[in-house]
């Protein structure tokens, strides 16, 4: 191929990257718009109590959707990054497994809710938790979709979705994208096989999510609504890298050596280099924004708020590297996750019952900044051992 052609063919691939990840942020940014919208009139129809209940069970529910995944959707997009298609074989198995997961993680839900909650009604929770079963289908079929470069479904669910459309839609609309056979070695699925990983995968998901749950326990519900409230403006900046985190594979698996650390730098260069501005112009905000749209007694959020936002500058290159590490390495991967969960745990247990919402925000600066940091070198290593073995072929194609 001559240099030119290279070098257009990698302006396309950059300029699709782009459009991936303005339109998939677009779309959550929508998602995530009418979400708050909800969260909003809630807060001004609900006593503090009740909307700290609400907070609760949210952080519940993301838990534990999470924690029934498994690590399934690593391992089917870095499978079909690779592959270059999405086989039905392989799909079908991943949502089997993983309605089989969500129903064990549906009744921990309820349980949970009923410990920390201070309204003792099961039925609310019960409701709930059938949407941990609900999102086994959709969830499975678009990572596949995204490994492939195809963002445009998971765009579109991402709004209609919070509009009610059923997960069957989103099954019909894509599955014309399957092929019977990829012609390649099937990935593992069982759980023995994906244990270290979905262990991993796990606890990062529920570190994101457990402090919500804390402040509920050891602080009260009140305490909680106000920390629900500061972290939707959290969830607003981390949206360009969790956006990065779904789509990095789709780019990165299929590259080795030098060219794939060059490519995982330039996704970290795009994540950390907006979330800095959302950051500071967040910040900016949150104060008049909250002061706005919610009651009195959630004014104390805005200080919460301006230190979560903080965090979203590591936690933008944490996302992005999560991926990467999963498939990199999943034992080191899993001891990396658990050290930054009994980290944060244990900070919280100190701070919340001193400090409240706002020692759990400063507990999340401190461990998205330590899992940052544990993260790039495990990602590192492994793009070290694949450019040891290109240099070893180099030589030895030298001497031949």
């Amino acid at each position: 191929m001559e240099p030119a052609d290279a070098g257009t063919l990698e302006r396309s691939r950059r300029r699709r990257q782009l459009k991936h990840l303005f339109g998939l942020t677009s779309a959550r940014g929508i998602a995530s718009g009418i979400s708050a919208i909800w969260l909003i009139v809630a807060a001004h129809h609900l006593s503090l109590t009740q909307f700290g209940d609400l907070s609760i069970l949210l952080a519940l529910g993301s838990i534990f959707i999470n924690i029934s995944d498994a690590g399934l959707q690593v391992v089917i997009g870095d499978h079909v990054a690779q592959a270059g298609a999405i086989s039905r074989a392989v799909v079908f198995e991943g949502v089997r497994r993983r309605l089989l997961y969500g129903a064990v993680c549906a009744a921990a839900v309820v349980g949970l809710y009923l410990a920390a909650a201070s309204d003792r009604n099961p039925l609310v929770p019960i409701l709930f938790a059938g949407s941990v079963l609900g999102t086994a289908t959709y969830h499975i079929v678009l990572a596949a979709y995204r490994a492939r470069g195809r963002v445009a479904v998971d765009a579109a669910n991402e709004i209609v979705s919070r509009a009610g459309v059923l997960v069957v839609g989103t099954w019909y609309v894509g599955r014309r994208y399957f092929v019977a056979d990829d012609h390649r070695p099937k990935p593992d699925l069982r759980l023995r096989s994906t244990a270290s990983l979905a262990i991993a995968v796990t606890i990062w998901l529920v570190y994101l999510r457990v402090d919500g749950y804390l402040v509920g326990l050891l602080a009260g519900s009140d305490e909680a609504g106000i920390y629900a409230a500061a972290y939707r403006f959290l969830d607003f900046a981390m949206l360009p890298a969790l956006v990065l985190n779904h789509t990095v594979l789709a780019h990165v698996a299929p590259l080795r050596g030098r060219q794939r650390l060059a490519e995982i730098h330039r996704f970290l260069v795009q994540s950390v280099g907006v979330a800095i501005p959302v950051a500071i112009v967040g910040s900016l905000l949150v104060g008049p924004v909250i002061r706005l749209l919610f009651p009195s007694t959630f004014a104390p959020a805005a200080g919460v708020a301006v230190i979560l936002l903080l965090s979203s500058v590591p936690g933008a290159a944490a996302a992005t590297l999560v991926p990467l590490a999963g498939v990199a390495d999943r034992r080191r991967f899993a001891a990396a996750a658990i050290a930054v969960l009994v980290l944060n745990v244990a900070i919280n247990l100190v701070v919340i019952p001193a400090y409240g919402a706002t020692g759990a925000a400063w507990a999340t600066v401190v461990s998205q900044l330590f899992l940052a940091g544990v993260l790039y070198p495990l990602v590192r290593r492994r793009v070290s051992l694949e450019q040891q073995f290109e240099i070893h072929a180099e030589a030895e194609d030298a001497e031949c």
